[in-house]
């Protein structure tokens, strides 16, 4: 069955960095975060409690995933419904963890 192309032609050669950026200046000239932080005023809170990334050892590629982390749970969280306005630092160093999740 032939007829017109349900997607339009994609360059295979994007430039990543220039789309990131694009994004960025979007999210920023729209005010996104504020936005998305006023919607969600009366939610329940959200917090991620992450601790010091390298404290015990070399930075290594695992720390990528922790990073992610760090990034992913909040936005899921405030997709949700819920509040989550930062990122907060976690537990000191030498404690029983080194990171933790809490959702008063």
């Amino acid at each position: 069955m032939e007829g017109p192309p349900r997607f339009a032609a994609v360059d295979g050669r994007a430039d990543l960095a220039e789309g990131e950026r694009a994004v960025l200046d979007r999210w920023k000239s729209t005010d996104l975060f504020r936005r998305s932080l006023e919607l969600r005023k009366d939610g329940k809170p959200y917090v991620f409690y992450e601790g010091p990334p390298t404290a015990n050892g070399k930075p290594g590629i695992h720390h990528v995933l922790t990073r992610s982390f760090k990034d992913l749970f909040p936005r899921y969280m405030s997709m949700r419904g819920m509040r989550s306005p930062a990122r907060e630092a976690g537990t000191p160093t030498g404690s029983r963890w080194s990171w933790r999740w809490r959702s008063p």
